[in-house]
Parts: C-alpha cells; sequence; structure tokens
C-alpha cells in the first residue's frame, strides 16, 4: 500500500515538473525576444522537447507495431480463449498506453 502511494505521488511529481518545465519555456521564448543572452537557452529548450518529441513518437511507433501483432493474434484461430482473452487484455492496455504518449505529445507541441 504505501508503495503504491510512493509511486503515484513521484508520477504526480513528475507531471507537475513537467507542466513547470512546458511553462518556463513558453516564459523564455517571450523573454528571449527582449534578451539576446537568452537566445542560447531557448535553442537548448527546443532541441530538449524535440528529443522528448522523437522519443514519444518512437515509443508511440513500437506500441503500433505491437497492437498489429496483437490484432494478428486474435485473428488466427490457433490460440486458446485464454491466450485469446490475454491478448485482447494486452490490446486495451497498449492502446491505453498509445492514448497517454498521444496526449503527451500534444502538450509538448
Amino acid at each position: 500500500m504505501n508503495e503504491d502511494k510512493r509511486i503515484y505521488d513521484l508520477k504526480t511529481k513528475i507531471k507537475q515538473n513537467k507542466e513547470l518545465l512546458l511553462q518556463k519555456k513558453k516564459e523564455l521564448e517571450t523573454d528571449a525576444t527582449n534578451n539576446k543572452y537568452l537566445e542560447g537557452v531557448v535553442k537548448n529548450y527546443k532541441k530538449y522537447y524535440e528529443n522528448v518529441s522523437e522519443e514519444k513518437q518512437r515509443q508511440y511507433d513500437a506500441m503500433m507495431l505491437l497492437k498489429e501483432y496483437l490484432d494478428d493474434l486474435i485473428k488466427q484461430d490457433k490460440i486458446t480463449n485464454n491466450q485469446l482473452r490475454d491478448a485482447k487484455r494486452q490490446q486495451r492496455n497498449i492502446v491505453m498506453e498509445m492514448e497517454k504518449i498521444t496526449n503527451e505529445l500534444k502538450k509538448i507541441i
């Protein structure tokens, strides 16, 4: 129980930090128009977010491959009912994870 709460707290803190970084990035972009010394910092933020965006896209693509593989398994009648049930459950989990990744990408962009 304590472990679950710690994990939840950590996830919440990570989410807050990501939102703070996005807010700071926007502030820097605005401030950089008035201060040429901030241009380098803005470039670094943009490069960081491009890298994060590319990584999220790779994650999404990998999830899509897994989903397609499970689709193929489900269509084949060569698996047992338990395996079919597990494949469908895993497929739902993958779709939910893909939605999370898509939402994170939207926030970054």
